[in-house]
This record gives C-alpha cells, structure tokens and sequence, in this order.
C-alpha cells in the first residue's frame, strides 16, 4: 500500500503497517515459541527484534508473504537447509521435532532437519517452480530419505556432485550436492553434472528416469556412474546363461 503513497503519507503508512505487522509477529511467535519449549521463560517483547531468544525466531511466510504465496507462489526457490543431525535434534529440539513429523510427510525414520526443507521449499514454489538446494548427498541413498525420494521422484532434473570441492571449509563433514527440481512433471531424463577439483563441471550423460528406483538413487553421485548406466542399459544378464 505505502509503495504506491508518497513522502510523508508513505513514511506514515510504513510506520503504521508495521506496527501491526510487529503486534501480529508478537502474538503468533510467541504462542509459537511456547509450544516448542514450554519448559523455558522467553523473555518477549512486542519488538521482536530484539527478543533474547534470538536462534528460534520463527519466520511466518504466509505473513510476509502473503501477495507472493495467494499469486500461486514462488517462481524459484534457492535454499541452503541447516544441517542438523536427529541425534542433536533429539537432545535438543524433541518438541520441534515432534512438531515437523506431524507437519510434513518425508519426516520418516531418523530423518536429519534439512530433509523437510526439501518438501516446504516445493510447497512454496508456483506450479510451474523451480528448485535448487543445496544439502548432504545423503537423502539419495539412505533410509530416512526414501520417503522424500518417493515426494520427489517425478520432479528431480538435475543433480550436482560437490565431493571433489571444498564447498564449505575444510572442517566441513558433509558431502554435498546440489538438487534441482521442477514443479511440474519434469523430462524423461535427468541431468548429472559433477565439479571437478578446479570447479570447472564435467557433464555426464543424462540419465533415463525410468531406470531410477526409490532405492538405487544413490548411483547418481557414484563416480562410476557412466559404468554403472551402461549394465542396467544390458539387455542380457548373468542368468540368461
């Protein structure tokens, strides 16, 4: 509204909206807060901004969002999910946790916190969106990511290997690859691309998607992947003789 004002009539109408966005923040982070930790006194004030509890401040897309998500969404979703593990999140964040098994279907198993990031960014994108995270390699070939691989089975196009860069450090322990996903049915073949030391990126030969089971992903990031696409391309087996 204040975009389309201007001067002071603009300055007014900010101040105003957000002093209501700041009242509405208040109560539902604060309700929100309480029911994750019910345990812990959270010092809140209507400036959220400056609450003590700094690290779980929610964020509510459907509140500073609302003229993108009621248009149908995002057009591309770019993220890069925190790498929790189920272990530290057990210990740590047990309501939280309980929380997303009850919001989101691909929390299955001992599912690790970036896992339900996969599914909420597709939520947010349009119809016709884009994809693009950034995360272990993990969800492609362990048990807890069978469900999200189940998810996203007919949208993955393509997958980026990281394992011969250092993306994030040296401490970093995580493997990680980029995933990208379109919204809509995507193509019959998926697209493996793999950096290289330099950071230049070998392409390899696209990969027919109907020869991906929810259970053999975990070929997309072997190194012997070309290998690998040529015997389940054979017609003829070991048996047949």
């Amino acid at each position: 509204l204040y975009k389309n004002a201007h001067t002071k009539q603009a300055s007014l109408i900010k101040e105003i909206l957000e002093k209501v966005r700041s009242s509405i923040y208040y109560s539902v982070s604060d309700s929100y807060l309480k029911f994750i930790n019910p345990k812990k006194k959270t010092k809140t004030t209507k400036n959220f901004s400056t609450w003590s509890d700094l690290k779980t401040i929610p964020f509510h897309w459907s509140f500073d969002f609302s003229h993108i998500l009621t248009d149908g969404g995002f057009d591309i979703v770019i993220a890069n999910p925190p790498y929790v593990d189920s272990e530290q999140m057990t210990k740590k964040q047990k309501k939280y946790r309980e929380m997303l098994v009850k919001t989101f279907d691909s929390t299955k198993g001992n599912w690790d916190l970036y896992i339900p990031f996969f599914e909420r960014s597709m939520q947010l994108c349009k119809s016709d969106g884009i994809l693009c995270l950034i995360s272990p390699n993990k969800w492609l070939y362990i048990g807890y990511g069978h469900e999200l691989r189940s998810i996203l089975s007919n949208n993955l196009i393509k997958l980026t290997n990281c394992d011969d860069v250092d993306v994030f450090g040296t401490e970093a322990e995580n493997s990680p690859v980029i995933s990208s996903f379109k919204k809509q049915l995507a193509l019959q073949e998926i697209k493996i691309d793999r950096f290289v030391s330099d950071y230049t990126i070998n392409e390899n030969p696209p990969i027919p998607r109907k020869i991906l089971e929810l259970d053999n992903w975990g070929m997309l990031i072997s190194p012997y992947v070309d290998t690998l696409l040529q015997l389940l391309k054979e017609e003829n087996r070991l048996s047949d003789y």
